[in-house]
């Protein structure tokens, strides 16, 4: 390197659904594993993103369950830096509900694709984690819950300042 040039780090791309997203920001604790990811975005430690169908979902969900937190929803968002994903392609879409059988699953997990997620956040056993057919090969992304993420991201980053 040469002076005055950055060293350029590829932090991990997170992709989170709304069943993670809800623990993390309905969590009671400061230190559970979703709220940890949501801090390490805010840090620049990782790349956080979410669709559209996410956000809304997560806003219904929290709206129905505690009013006042949806303005909380918001706050925490922003502070990680999560950054909202473009529709994906029906192509792409079509590919995804092979894999889940359910469209509105299938339209998350095509957005978690296409914007070059690493690791694909939720805590739907049924549909996502436990689901064969989703993982490498056929799509680029992996499944994790958050306690599982956090390890592989704290690992990453031991990593990269060993290296």
């Amino acid at each position: 390197m040469t002076r005055g040039q950055e060293r350029q780090i590829d932090v991990p791309r997170l992709f989170w659904d709304s069943s993670a997203l809800i623990a993390a920001i309905m969590s009671p604790t400061e230190d559970s594993p979703g709220r940890l990811l949501l801090k390490l975005g805010a840090a620049g430690a990782c790349d956080m993103r979410v669709s559209r169908e996410v956000l809304s979902a997560c806003e219904r969900i929290v709206r129905r369950r505690n009013p006042a937190m949806v303005a909380r929803l918001a706050v925490l968002l922003d502070r990680a830096n999560m950054a909202t994903t473009p529709g994906p392609a029906p192509q792409t879409v079509a590919l995804c509900l092979e894999m889940t059988g359910y469209e509105p699953d299938a339209r998350v997990l095509a957005a978690a694709v296409e914007c070059g997620a690493a690791l694909f956040l939720t805590y739907d056993a049924e549909h996502f984690l436990q689901n064969p057919l989703i993982g490498p090969p056929d799509n680029r992304v992996r499944v994790a819950t958050p306690h599982v993420a956090l390890q592989w991201v704290r690992e990453r980053l031991a990593k990269l300042c060993d290296g």
